[in-house]
Formats: C-alpha cells, sequence, structure tokens
C-alpha cells in the first residue's frame, strides 16, 4: 500500500484510507487540480500472481472504469477519472461521505423492514440504471452500499463488474464475489445476467432485516452448497418485507422476481404507513384487478412472528368474517372493486410492490389498503396557532367567499378514468414562504362546506392546482414531484423530506377515531422509537380524525400526520402529510394551504 499524501499523477493528494476489501484499498483524496474532495481506489495486485494473471487483474480494474463511468445516477457512484501509474491503475470517483450497510448493521444488529424497504428501493434504482446499459454488478452486498450523510443510499464498487458483450476476464475456476451473496447460476457457472444481482439484492434486504445471511453457513463452500440447494433460512423480522425477499431468492433466474416487480412492491411499502387504513371497510373484501387477497394469513403484530416466516403488517378486525374463514384475510383498499375512484381500480405500482405482500398473493390488495389506510388514517393537522394563519385545513364555506359555487353538472365521477402515465413531472420552482408555528397541529374549529367554492381562486402564489381525474382537486407546491400509483396519488417536494399522498374509498368508516386508535395498537411496534402526539376528531367535511406522531427514520425523526376525511356515505379520502421532524413548523403553511384548498369530488 502507498504511503499517505502521495500526490498521483500530479493530481490527486491521497490522504487517508477510508476501507479495505478484497480488491484494493479505497483512499480519501483531494484533486488538486479542481480543489474538490474525491475517492481513489487503489488496486492491489497480489505479487504472488504470474504476470498473465496480474495482466488479467489490470484489464479487470479498467473494465470497472468503463462500467462505472457508463452510468450517471444518484444511486451509483460517479467515476472520474483513470490513472495508471507503477504499472497499475488508480481508480478516482466521488467521494460520499457515508458507512456502509454493512456497519450499520453491525451497530445496530438488524434494521426496520421499512427501513430495509427504503434503501432496497434505491439500490434497485442503481441496477436498473445499470442492467439496460449492459452493466452487471456482481458483487452486491452490505459492504457495497453506501448510506449516505446526505440520505442517498448509493451502490459502489463495481470492481468485479460485467459488460455483457465484453468477454469474460475472470481467471479459470475463480468465483469472484462474496459466499454469502452470489446467486446459484454463477455457483453452478451458468451464466450471469441482470438476475443474478436481483438475487444478490434479496441476499442483502434478508441480512440488512434479519441481521445475518439466508444461506450463512459458517464458511464459503457449505454457505454456496446451501444457496444453491437449500431454502433460506425462516425469516422473523421480515414483515412484509418477505415476499420481495423470496421472489428475489428463487433459485432459477427465470422464476426470479423482476426488478419492476420488486420496486413496485417495495416503493408501496416505502411510501405507505406500515398502517394498513381503513377509512375503507370493506364487507365484502373485493378488490378488483388485483390479487385476491393481501396475504395468505394474518399478519403479525409484532417485530416477531408467530411461527411463520413473515411478520407482515397485522389486519384490523375490519376483514370480513368470511375471509378469515377462509384464511385469506383482505385489506380494505382504495381502489379496486366497487370502490375507490381510483384511476384505474386496478393495482398500478407507484414502483414498488405492496408492503412486502406476498408476491402473488398480496399485491394489489395490500397496497391500496396500506396507502389509504396511512393517507387516510393520518391525517394532515388541523388549524395553526400562528394567528396570522388562520384555521389551519378549514375549507371556505360558500357564504366566507365572493367567489360562486363550482358547477356541479359535470360533477359524476368516472369510475375508470383514463391511466395517467406513470413517472413524475416536475412543476417551477416553488416561491412559497413558509411560517413557523406550533409544533403540534392544532385542531380545527370550522366545518368545511360539502359544496366547495372555486378552488381556482383560493390558489395562493407558490401553489398550483391538482385536478384529478377521479374528481378531487387540491393546491400543492410548485416544484414537487408528482406520480400515481394504484388510485394513489403522490407529491414529493424534490429537494426536501416532505410528502403528500392522496387516496379515496367509497366505503367510509363508521368512526376514524376508534379506527385510527385501533390502527396504532396494531401498527406502532413497526416504527423504531414511535411517539404518539395525538389521535382526535377534527371538525373538517362531514367526518374527520387526524393521527398525528413522529417515529426514527434513516435519515433522523420524521413527523406523521394523517386524516381520514368522510365526505358522503360514499365518499372518504385520506390525506398523509410527512417531513423530517426539525422541519415540521416550517412547513406547517404548506399543509394548511392543502387542506384548506381540498376539494372532493362532486
Amino acid at each position: 500500500m502507498v504511503a499517505e499524501h502521495r500526490l498521483l499523477a500530479g493530481r490527486y493528494r491521497l490522504l487517508d484510507p477510508l476501507g479495505r476489501g478484497g480488491m484494493g484499498v479505497v483512499w480519501r483524496a483531494r484533486d488538486e487540480l479542481l480543489g474538490r474532495p474525491v475517492a481513489v481506489k487503489e488496486v492491489l495486485v497480489p505479487q504472488e500472481l504470474p504476470e498473465e494473471e496480474r495482466d488479467v487483474l489490470r484489464r479487470r480494474t479498467l473494465r470497472e472504469a468503463r462500467s462505472a463511468a457508463r452510468l450517471t445516477h444518484p444511486s451509483v457512484v460517479m467515476m472520474y477519472d483513470v490513472v495508471e501509474e507503477d504499472g497499475r491503475p488508480w481508480l478516482v470517483m466521488e467521494l460520499v461521505p457515508s458507512r456502509t450497510l454493512a456497519q450499520v448493521c453491525r451497530e445496530r444488529g438488524r434494521l426496520p423492514w421499512r427501513e430495509v424497504a427504503g434503501i432496497g428501493l434505491e439500490v434497485l434504482a442503481a441496477l436498473q440504471a445499470a442492467h439496460p446499459a449492459g452493466v452487471l454488478h456482481r458483487d452486491v452486498k452490505p459492504s457495497n452500499v453506501l448510506l449516505a450523510d446526505d440520505g442517498r443510499v448509493v451502490l459502489t464498487d463495481f470492481g468485479i463488474a460485467s459488460l455483457e458483450g465484453d468477454g469474460s476476464l475472470t481467471r479459470s475456476g475463480a468465483l469472484l464475489g462474496s459466499p454469502a451473496f452470489i446467486a446459484p447460476e454463477r455457483v453452478r457457472a451458468r451464466g450471469v445476467g441482470p438476475e443474478s444481482d436481483l438475487w444478490s439484492l434479496g441476499a442483502t434486504l434478508y441480512t440488512a432485516v434479519e441481521g445475518r445471511p439466508p444461506f450463512d453457513r459458517g464458511s464459503a463452500l457449505p454457505t454456496l452448497a446451501a444457496a444453491v440447494t437449500e431454502p433460506p433460512d425462516p425469516a422473523q423480522f421480515a414483515g412484509p418485507l418477505w415476499p420481495v425477499i423470496e421472489g428475489l431468492l428463487r433459485k432459477d433466474p427465470a422464476e426470479r422476481m423482476s426488478a419492476a416487480e420488486a420496486t413496485r412492491l417495495l416503493r408501496l411499502a416505502v411510501w405507505t404507513p406500515d398502517v394498513a387504513t381503513s377509512i375503507a371497510d370493506r364487507s365484502d373484501g373485493t378488490v378488483s384487478a388485483a390479487p385476491p387477497s393481501v396475504a395468505q394469513r394474518p399478519w403479525g403484530d409484532s417485530d416477531r412472528d408467530s411461527g411463520q416466516r413473515t411478520r407482515v403488517l397485522p389486519i384490523p378486525s375490519f376483514t370480513p368474517e368470511a375471509d378469515h374463514a377462509a384464511g385469506s384475510p383482505r385489506l380494505p383498499l382504495a381502489a379496486g372493486g366497487d370502490s375507490p375512484a381510483g384511476e384505474d381500480g386496478g393495482y398500478r405500482s407507484v414502483s414498488g410492490p405492496p408492503n412486502r405482500i406476498v408476491r402473488t398473493v398480496l399485491p394489489a390488495a395490500v397496497t391500496c389498503l396500506l396507502v389509504l389506510a396511512a393517507v387516510a388514517g393520518w391525517t394532515v393537522m388541523k388549524a395553526t396557532r400562528d394567528p396570522s394563519m388562520g384555521q389551519l385545513g378549514t375549507a371556505a364555506r360558500p357564504s366566507q367567499t365572493s367567489q360562486a359555487p363550482r358547477s356541479t353538472s359535470t360533477a359524476q365521477r368516472p369510475r375508470s378514468p383514463s391511466p395517467t402515465p406513470k413517472g413524475t413531472r416536475t412543476v417551477s420552482p416553488t416561491t412559497t414562504t413558509r411560517a413557523p408555528t406550533a409544533a403540534r397541529s392544532p385542531s380545527v374549529t370550522r366545518s368545511p362546506s360539502t359544496e366547495p367554492s372555486d378552488p381556482v381562486a383560493a390558489v395562493p402564489a407558490g401553489f398550483e392546482r391538482h385536478r384529478d381525474p377521479t374528481g378531487f382537486s387540491l393546491a400543492v407546491p410548485e416544484g414537487w414531484t408528482y406520480a400515481r400509483e394504484s388510485g394513489q396519488v403522490y407529491f414529493r417536494e424534490p429537494s426536501g423530506s416532505g410528502l403528500l399522498i392522496i387516496d379515496q374509498t367509497t366505503r367510509p368508516k363508521a368512526d376514524p377515531v376508534a379506527d385510527w386508535r385501533q390502527q396504532e395498537e396494531a401498527r406502532r411496534s413497526g416504527y423504531t422509537d414511535y411517539q404518539r402526539i395525538r389521535i382526535e376528531a377534527v371538525d373538517y367535511f362531514d367526518k374527520a380524525a387526524d393521527w398525528e406522531f413522529t417515529y426514527a427514520g434513516r435519515s433522523g425523526r420524521q413527523h406523521v400526520l394523517i386524516r381520514g376525511v368522510v365526505t358522503s356515505a360514499s365518499q372518504a379520502y385520506g390525506i398523509y402529510w410527512s417531513t423530517r421532524d426539525e422541519q415540521w413548523e416550517e412547513n406547517l403553511r404548506l399543509l394548511g394551504t392543502v387542506l384548506d384548498t381540498f376539494q372532493p369530488a362532486s
């Protein structure tokens, strides 16, 4: 290993080692020309190798640089330069202040399934950027997943990456990679494809959520044999993640869960509070255009699964007795059946499968249900204590505005509106100001009219009106990204932690407050350091209840408020609002505008 402070290629000053792996040492360095920090990977070539093998290693390193240089994605470490010195290449790349997932797991033992779902989603995004470019990673594992200080999850070390069509540069008989994370087809030398990286991701997710690899047998050969011939060890803490893990760890690559399916399930798990909300009380348990049930068995209500492999979210008593008897309880959904005014009434993923629902069993039901629960259950807060803001979340009555009520001649909400293209769109940057207010969201004291005033006139500067195909509308901050999935609508703050989700159902619950209390009892164990702020009724439309709480997330303490809103005997909405706890007060004005401008379908 070279001495510290060496100047490489007359430009890169090596400062101190960040870590060592089987392929070399990574250094913290400084680009003296551009004056920026960088990371430099020093490839260690074993001296005992014959020259031919040393040449293979050098070429493999250059291939790594070519592989990484082809990728531009926030979840992939950027390659800046390749320098050849002392007869070997040095890779100059983005320096990501971070800890590895392996380090975090060693410190904490295991991570909550929701946090692991978020990590998995970003690693999947990196792989989905690499695979279409013909780049295979071949060494996805916890030590190659960086949890950056800025909140990103970054996949690094394409050191044994393979360029499809670039030929194999692996030494004869050598199996590169970590035994606990090598896909069965690689062990059998049956060819490597994108599916192999997905298998390794499944093993990584299992390790993070369970605190140990799925096939660990103490040494390399027994571990490899178990990966090829045995099912993964039973999972106790994976909960709704198990369907994804099980799908990714299938031995046959042809039967393995696809990246798109895994992304769909993971995204749903991340964006949906672990509370399977339920403004909806589906007495018939039907879900249109979706799998028949969210799970084949009730979900566990603690961090341990009672004898079963999965600790999926607990299903409250709203499940129809008939379904219980059949052994396939169903979650109330915001889409599907004769219910929600979901955009397509089916299970369309926002990019992630339902909260770890069994891959083919849980999908649609769980998805919608969870989001609706979260969205419907929690609510955006009540009036702020800042008198300059007036009442937070109070929709204007006709008498409170000079605008005439909207025409209801076209109020009939379409049952199956044309699907909105997936993806995101961004509107112009927001210029709205945010005034700090009380930490707790005060209650709303006035009832909004069920016949809202003209929403256009109510949209303040810095916001834009979103008119949903299902009939509802509301003002959202300009610049927020937009996506929709399974009837739910998502708005995200592009450079912050703000998240707004709207869901709906045509089967409102009779008592939103009682429902949230029941949901809290069943779901609170799914949140690290859960702290309830309040569960209480609020005066908003026909009937509403707020569930506000905080919990410890990977990027800091999160503050959530979900409002379940009943607007008629056959229509209810869930409005979910979440930010980092330290940003809660400054975002109350945004939340107040969202609530004040919300208009249900006519």
